[in-house]
């Protein structure tokens, strides 16, 4: 009698994917087929790869050429008559965008597929055979998700339907549960829960709506009817370092789900299949409640795999929709294979924070993105090429570029790198190098041809932001003490730079010459007209060529004196010889109204330099415009956002930036050394350095020309941009918060009005932007925020806003008996008085306290309110009996 097993041991595995957007020849046989090959000789029962893993996930519109499957189905035949021929029992869960469609019914029916699009599916497959289609149902529709666009969602009222396959088989397609048996009793149900519809009820800080869970998460619905041994969770999950997004998955998805199947398995994507962001190839297993085992995540390999030997429970309630016998196989040993990333583990023993666990995954996020982005189009393009300001911007991307070959190479080796890049020229020089002075000393030769860093000086640069950049590259000695969040790194510490070419570069030239072209002055003409003015008796004896040349230098001169002519200094009017020939005033520093000409100037004429040296070295240039400037637009249009061919840190603010790097310097990425070439860096001001110092003033910041804070624009820009809440929600949270506690109630105002019209103004900029890696808060239109260039924008929640803020200010009585209006009577007013909104908008608190500030509104405010059929009435202003400015805010 044979022997009976009531439970049942696997091996399940799970292997991430480094994809391409339909790209096969890659998505197969660079990294599928490896996954199989590992999974076989791993001896594993199940392996699964990630949502839409054999086509990629983010592929946008190119999904719409694929819709008949002609090309999909010899893809699946091949994967799967593949993973047969290696073992037969090996049960393989593959990713697949699937056409359906039965035309034979109704227009209005589900199955007739009227819009005709793709389903996102995830395909069990044993023995050289599709066994069954799980076909998602609740489709990610996030800022940065795009799959209602592109995918149809499968009505779970259909539950479970069979369809025909290309070859003539019958199988389930839907919602199916797949049950796997032996004649010794061993039994196991399989199924999917597909990346969103494990996530309703999980919200961001942890906490679970059990109600949603409950009634609309799949795994809990199809528990109801079945044992369920294994649930899949195949997943494309953008990264978001800022949240822990790892530690939401691993509580808030996988132990919750664990909780209504035998065993729980997520396996998300890796890298950048499409250049929109890189994902960290997420592989967690749980049990019973608990995490029992999680991969390696951020591989710079094709592929990431992790596998674990698990107990199942009895399977005793079972309505599969396919039933197959199986071969277990003995597991003697409860074995793990492919184990957590060295900086996972660092966070779970507690030698790093939330937060610096979150500036460890912001730079493996871009660094990986870095690398595919480069890496995978195989054009032979030879490295990138950054601008190195000093500033922390700059170097942060300059860090990744380095980081990136230091990531590759330590899990790759040399091999490994130059199998991803290549067509790089200096490869054998590299190896040469490697073989008679060993792998460090090929690494600095690879950077120093890999990463071009040029500083591009003007008569505004600095000698310390100069050798700050020159620093972070070539390292050096210290020559005093630094102090570092209460770390003392003392004087003749010798440093190692992050590597690369550093070259210098000085734009004055341009700079002046383009000055006098915009305004519209031929120096040319100006000599040969008024020679004589220019140079007086002066250099008669000289030959002709000299003295005009003379001459040219003098107009040359002078435009330049009157140019750089400070706010605080006489300016010498220029001679009527070249103010006659201007088109347009020459701007000069001692007009304010002139600095952002003069500023943005600067920061055009330096962009042009990385591209020229990028085309002659046959390399990506990059720009690093972060997160918070591409939200208030404080960045050149056709400068330090656009001009490059890409920016890592487009989706990382501008304090996580600078926190990062202090970071870095502190305590160094987990597995490297601290990058104590960043010192410079840090101790600089944040300056773009574009405007002429004044002398008494203090020196041009950042933060000094927007008005309040990054700090405090993160903030803001969390709530109201990322969050979607309106103004007025976005003040009840400054209320309370420590960022505002130096601020009045009219100052917070002030700041978020300042903030709004900062948004709005930059939104051409933002559609301007080159691609940047999307790691959880990027302001980029094309993948995160879709607002528009023309619109009311902010203007009526503002003004609804100010008058909130008016009234909790003043009290009802006192704001009505002013205003002769009640709050809601204004609210409405500003709703549809396009002239009263505005001057909610533009104007200071201070103005609009006062009556007479909304007197030439009068009219048709009463206007508005007879026609909205309002009970109020519209009394006569008058003044006001009290201020009350200091009365608390009631908004709780």
């Amino acid at each position: 009698m044979a022997q009976l097993h009531p439970e049942t041991r696997i091996k399940l595995a799970l292997a991430s994917l480094n994809q391409t957007n339909y790209d096969f020849a890659h998505n197969v046989m660079d990294t599928l087929v490896k996954a199989i090959d590992k999974a076989v000789a791993d001896g594993a029962t199940i392996l699964a790869i990630e949502e839409l893993g054999l086509s990629a996930y983010y592929a946008d519109d190119y999904h719409q050429w694929y819709k008949n499957n002609d090309i999909l189905w010899p893809v699946v035949q091949f994967a799967v008559g593949y993973a047969a021929a290696k073992n037969p029992n090996l049960i393989l869960s593959l990713g697949v965008p699937w056409y359906y469609a039965d035309k034979s019914r109704k227009a209005d029916d589900d199955e007739y597929n009227r819009t005709n699009r793709l389903y996102n599916t995830q395909m069990l497959a044993m023995g050289g055979q599709v066994l069954a289609i799980s076909a998602k149902s609740i489709l990610a529709d996030g800022p940065a998700e795009y799959e209602p666009r592109q995918f149809r969602d499968w009505p779970i009222s259909k539950g479970t339907i069979h369809i025909t396959l290309p070859d003539g088989s019958s199988v389930p397609f839907g919602k199916p549960v797949v049950l796997f048996g032996d004649e010794f009793g061993r039994r196991m149900t399989v199924t999917h829960e597909q990346c969103a519809e494990g996530w309703p009820g999980v919200n961001d800080d942890l906490t679970i709506n059990d109600r949603e869970q409950l009634e609309a998460r799949h795994i809990v619905k199809m528990a109801e009817k079945n044992d369920i041994s294994v649930c899949i969770n195949p997943s494309a999950s953008k990264p978001q370092p800022a949240i822990n997004k790892e530690r939401i998955r691993m509580d808030g998805l996988c132990v919750t789900g664990s909780r209504y199947c035998g065993v729980f398995a997520y396996v998300n994507c890796l890298g950048s299949d499409s250049g929109s962001m890189a994902n960290e190839g997420s592989m967690i297993f749980a049990q019973d409640g608990q995490i029992i085992h999680h991969g390696q995540r951020y591989s710079f390999a094709d592929y990431a795999y992790s596998s674990v030997v698990v107990d199942l429970p009895p399977v005793r309630r079972a309505m599969p929709d396919v039933s197959v016998h199986y071969d277990f196989r003995e597991y003697p040993v409860l074995e793990k294979v492919g184990g957590e990333a060295a900086f996972d583990v660092a966070y779970a023993d507690g030698k790093i924070t939330d937060a610096e666990l979150s500036y460890e995954e912001y730079l493996r996020t871009i660094s990986l993105w870095l690398r595919d982005y480069l890496g995978k189009p195989a054009r032979g393009t030879q490295g990138y090429v950054i601008s190195l300001s000093g500033g922390k911007d700059s170097a942060y991307g300059a860090i990744a570029v380095s980081a990136m070959a230091d990531f590759e190479i330590a899990e790759n080796g040399l091999d490994g790198f130059f199998a991803h890049f290549t067509g790089l020229k200096y490869e054998a020089e590299a190896r040469e190098i490697a073989a008679r002075e060993g792998q460090a000393a090929a690494v600095k030769f690879i950077k120093k041809n890999f990463l071009t860093c040029i500083y591009i000086a003007t008569d505004i640069s600095s000698d310390e932001t100069e050798g700050a950049a020159r620093f972070l590259v070539e390292g050096g000695t210290l020559d005093r003490d630094i102090v570092l969040d209460g770390m003392t790194i003392p004087a003749g510490t010798k440093v190692e730079g992050i590597g690369g070419d550093f070259i210098k570069t000085n734009i004055q030239p341009l700079v002046d010459e383009e000055i006098i072209a915009a305004s519209g002055i031929d120096l040319g003409i100006v000599v040969a007209n008024h020679f004589d003015e220019i140079m007086g008796t002066d250099a008669d004896t000289l030959p002709k060529h000299e003295r005009e040349a003379i001459a040219r230098a003098r107009v040359l001169g002078l435009i330049k004196a009157y140019v750089n002519t400070g706010r605080k200094e006489t300016l010498v009017p220029l001679p009527d010889y070249i103010t006659r020939y201007a088109r347009i005033p020459v701007p000069t520093w001692n007009n304010p109204a002139d600095d952002i000409t003069l500023q943005n100037l600067q920061a055009r004429l330096r962009l042009p330099i990385p591209w020229t040296v990028a085309n002659k070295l046959h390399k990506m240039p990059l720009v690093t415009s972060n997160a918070s400037e591409g939200v208030l637009g404080y960045s050149t249009a056709g400068g330090d956002g656009q001009m490059g061919g890409a920016n890592p840190i487009g989706g990382i603010t501008k304090d996580e930036v600078t926190a990062s790097l202090k970071y870095f310097a502190k305590k160094g990425v987990v597995g490297f050394a601290p990058l104590h070439a960043v010192l410079g860096v840090l101790g600089a001001p944040v300056t773009a350095e574009l405007r002429k110092e004044v002398e008494g003033e203090a020196k041009q910041t950042d933060e000094s020309d927007l008005g309040f804070s990054y700090a405090q624009s993160d903030f803001i820009e969390g709530l109201m941009i990322t969050g979607r809440q309106t103004p007025m929600e976005t003040l009840r949270v400054m209320v309370g918060a420590p960022l505002f506690k130096d601020q009045t109630l009219y100052g917070m105002r002030d700041i978020l009005v300042k903030f709004a019209k900062r948004w709005e103004g930059a939104q051409f900029k933002r559609i301007m932007s080159v691609l940047s890696p999307h790691t959880g808060r990027n302001p980029d239109p094309h993948q995160s925020v879709r607002t528009t260039v023309l619109g009311d924008h902010f203007h009526t929640l503002s003004a609804h806003m100010t008058l909130q803020v008016l009234e909790e200010t003043l009290g009802s009585e006192a704001f009505e008996a002013g205003f002769g209006m009640t709050l809601e009577q204004a609210k409405t007013c500003a709703i549809l008085n396009n002239g009263f909104k505005l001057a909610l908008y533009n104007k200071s608190m201070a103005e609009l306290e006062k009556p007479e500030t909304w007197k030439p509104f009068e009219a048709a405010n009463r206007m508005v309110l007879t026609h909205a059929r309002d009970n109020g009435t519209l009394n006569t202003p008058r003044a006001l009996k009290a201020q009350m400015a200091g009365r608390p805010l009631r908004i709780g």
